[in-house]
């Protein structure tokens, strides 16, 4: 089963999104895993230390666009889930719409970013 990168390898983006999109169609239960089931336990921390740098780059990225510091951190915090959690859904919907999926996976997220402004 792979295994997501490394925090230090964590690199936010569409692009990055994308590639999380790819992972979880080719292996659904290694994207989930990590993600959802396990990630309260001591093994899987690295894992839990991957997404907490996905927060961490979204954060950095809304530095001056969203000037209260709690809502940038809110922001960061609900773009990630959401885009987590959007493909885990998708995936648990039977991945309906395959070709079109990233781009409403985009535009869930971005629409995340956007609630706190």
């Amino acid at each position: 089963m792979a295994r997501p990168p490394a925090a230090a390898d964590v690199e936010v983006g569409r692009a990055s999104a994308h590639a999380l999109l790819r992972w979880a169609d080719a292996e659904p239960a290694g994207l989930r895993l990590p993600f959802r089931h396990a990630a309260r336990e001591p093994e899987f921390r690295a894992e839990v230390d991957v997404r907490a740098a996905m927060v961490d780059e979204v954060r950095m990225r809304l530095t001056g666009e969203i000037a209260a510091e709690p809502f940038a951190d809110w922001a960061a915090q609900l773009a990630t889930a959401v885009c987590l959690e959007a493909i885990m859904a998708w995936l648990d919907a039977g991945r309906p719409e395959p070709t079109e999926i990233a781009d409403r996976i985009d535009r869930a997220v971005e629409a995340a970013i956007q609630a706190p402004r």
